[in-house]
């Protein structure tokens, strides 16, 4: 599976999957994160990383729009760079 995706990279409809999948827990992240019995967990949990890591909390708001961005020759350029022999 990884050589096949380091050779032949990966389908539009399998990154499209990939982000519909990435989205979802994102959102289910800002909803209960690891603390899912206290709503918002995740969300506060977010907030106070980007606040204290890079001093951005809106980055809450755009942090996705990145990961979203990401194109299948990105995809096969990382796994031939991570998984190269």
């Amino acid at each position: 599976m990884i050589r096949d995706v380091c050779e032949n990279g990966i389908s539009a409809d399998e990154l499209a999957q990939l982000k519909v999948k990435w989205r979802s827990e994102y959102y289910a992240t800002l909803e209960g994160g690891r603390g899912g019995y206290l709503p918002k967990f995740g969300l506060m949990h977010l907030l106070a990383c980007f606040t204290l890591f890079d001093n951005q909390p809106q980055l809450v708001n755009t942090i996705l729009d990145g990961f979203l961005a990401v194109t299948r020759e990105e995809v096969q350029s990382a796994a031939q760079k991570i998984f190269a022999k």
